[in-house]
């Protein structure tokens, strides 16, 4: 299954450096890596236009306001693979985390993970390239107190288990949600559902909340990835959600609208051309 690993980005640089080498330090490198930007930066530019990957896409698109479902359109329809991954621009791959997403995909599933909240320190660190996820992981116990002096939040997350090891029935249980920085589906399952809803232009529901609702109304099932494909959350100041997402959201379920109008296609400039 060829893999694509959708970064979502907006002005951070430094954080993006810092997923980057992750990514280049997995155990499973196979993998086309696509950087969607909403927005077009000059220092963006700049750096990706520094990375010597070969299996490399800069997605960008005016930058007029919030508009993250549009961008990640953009960067679904440009991807070459069977199977897209999802992360957040500010959270920094486990180093088994694309590997932990090759055993698990599968057509008809959505899979969804966790994040371990990072506390300052520790995001410097990884953003100033003076410790790796590899550390963290590697001797992630001996690091729980240093962690936890060090404010980090959500620490049980970043305990792994291997997929068939004594603990996965832990990283397998029931979940009730999806975590728009941390997720993987097959390609179809989101074409069959137009993608992305764009008319969602603020953060909030519209990013993970109604991708989740739409795709399991239309069949596909709800599995975790929890303590397998792990993400360390870099500390920053937190983003306003849109609260005109949630009544929008709702009034679009009570319709049942699965397929949305404004995603991969927009199928209401089909509608009025027919």
């Amino acid at each position: 299954m060829q893999i694509s690993v959708i970064v979502s980005v907006y002005r951070d640089v430094e954080g993006l450096a810092a997923i980057v080498r992750a990514l280049e330090a997995q155990t499973d490198t196979d993998f086309e890596l696509i950087i969607s930007e909403d927005g077009e930066s000059v220092e963006m530019a700049q750096f990706v236009a520094t990375l010597s990957r070969a299996r490399l896409i800069h997605s960008f698109q005016p930058d007029i306001g919030w508009r993250k479902n549009k961008a990640l359109n953009n960067a679904i329809r440009k991807a070459s693979g069977d199977y897209l991954i999802f992360i957040d621009g500010d959270c920094v791959p486990h180093p088994r985390f694309v590997e932990s997403y090759r055993k698990i995909a599968r057509v008809g599933e959505i899979a969804s993970g966790r994040r371990v909240m990072l506390g300052a320190g520790y995001s410097q660190c990884l953003r100033q390239e003076k410790i790796t996820t590899k550390v963290i992981s590697s001797s992630y116990l001996v690091r729980v107190f240093p962690l936890l002096w060090d404010k980090a939040k959500a620490l049980e997350e970043g305990l792994y288990f291997s997929e068939r090891g004594i603990f996965s029935a832990l990283s397998r249980r029931p979940m009730r949600d999806v975590l728009g920085c941390n997720f993987g589906v097959h390609r179809t399952a989101l074409e069959a559902i137009n993608g992305f809803d764009e008319d969602y232009v603020g953060p909030g529901a519209g990013e993970d909340n109604d991708i989740r609702w739409r795709l399991v109304k239309n069949g596909v099932k709800l599995v975790s990835s929890r303590n397998m494909a792990i993400l360390y959350h870099l500390e920053h100041r937190k983003t306003k959600t849109s609260d005109a997402n949630y009544p929008l959201m709702q009034r679009k379920q009570q319709e049942g609208c699965v397929r949305c109008q404004h995603g991969l296609l927009d199928l209401s400039a089909e509608s009025q051309s027919v």
